[in-house]
């Protein structure tokens, strides 16, 4: 839920909703609708900003660089479109330079791509909402502390080529896209590894006695893996695991994966249990941010590891679930 008119400045209100809206992130209000000021009404509805969100590719951005408290993020749109954000994390304003003949621009999970050096886009301010000229000449622009500078590119010349093979990441999503509103697929968690009266039976599963068929979507359960653990919170080994749900890959299914880590900062407590403020422990600067990275780090090494004997990566949904991190829980920070 967005915390724009919640008591953020107002750079800080545009560079939040910049941010979700580069994210394809749900525009959900969080502030009193009934009372908010000018700047508040004017960030949440600028449309040029909205129309990025809901671009029908539905693509997420994905950040391209980082130079001390600047950070640069595309966005690939319909139309062979790009949106670009320059966020200032800094509290100080910056002076940037940015020439984009130098860069390449490649998304390489929906395999998009732009050189600026063989195409000329034009530039459209969304927060100003005025043109500022084409990535032919370098950019030059002054973003102040805790703001964002946020722009729609456009193709000012058709750029013709054929088209490099699609992912297969990115045929799922198409695919998935294309079913939206016209199909369900059904799904089951740990459904290969046990039900009524067996457990771990090669191709057996509650859903094809009763259906016919395998489910759709493979739920699996993480919790534990970052202690190094050897089974998880349902008690599957991590190992079988990783080989039912290349199994499922391989028979065209989807693998969804939640993580319910315990504490980082107790590794006694789980997820669930919000009595301590968990979070502002394991953000950058806090008495347990590395213990965090490292559990981050052992659940990344598993997605890794989803590789097929032809090392085709499996596809998959993550859905952490630190329940001491979700909005107005009793362990939220203050």
């Amino acid at each position: 839920m967005l915390q724009v008119g919640n008591g953020m400045s107002v750079n800080e209100d545009r560079g939040h909703f910049s941010i979700w809206a580069m994210l394809s992130a749900p525009l959900i209000s969080g502030n009193d609708l009934r009372n908010m000021t000018e700047e508040t009404l004017e960030i949440l509805t600028n449309d040029e900003v909205i129309a990025v969100n809901q671009d029908k590719l539905a693509i997420q951005a994905f950040r391209y660089l980082v130079d001390g408290d600047l950070e640069i993020w595309f966005k690939p749109l319909s139309e062979n479109q790009w949106a670009v954000m320059f966020l200032n994390r800094g509290d100080a304003a910056i002076d940037v330079s940015f020439d984009w003949k130098d860069h390449v621009i490649t998304d390489e999970v929906f395999n998009r791509q732009v050189d600026f050096s063989k195409s000329t886009h034009s530039i459209r301010d969304v927060w100003a909402k005025k043109d500022q000229g084409t990535t032919s000449k370098k950019l030059s622009i002054g973003i102040p502390g805790r703001d964002v500078w946020m722009a729609t590119l456009l193709s000012c010349q058709s750029q013709a080529k054929e088209e490099a093979p699609k992912s297969s990441s990115q045929v799922l999503f198409e695919n998935l896209q294309s079913m939206a509103g016209e199909a369900t697929l059904f799904g089951h968690q740990d459904d290969l590894a046990y039900g009524i009266g067996w457990k771990y039976v090669e191709g057996e599963s509650d859903v094809k006695r009763l259906a016919g068929d395998y489910p759709a979507l493979f739920g699996w359960e993480l919790g534990g893996i970052e202690l190094g653990h050897a089974v998880n919170l349902d008690q599957v080994p991590f190992d079988t695991m990783r080989e039912l749900a290349l199994w499922a890959h391989k028979n065209g299914a989807v693998n969804t994966f939640s993580w319910h880590p315990y504490s980082a900062v107790d590794s006694t407590k789980s997820s669930w249990e919000t009595d301590e403020v968990v979070v502002r422990h394991i953000l950058p600067g806090g008495s347990h941010h590395e213990v965090f990275l490292d559990h981050l780090d052992k659940v990344v090494a598993f997605f890794k590891a989803l590789k097929t004997g032809e090392g085709e990566a499996s596809h998959l949904f993550s859905d952490p679930g630190m329940k001491w991190m979700a909005a107005g829980s009793g362990g939220a920070p203050h």
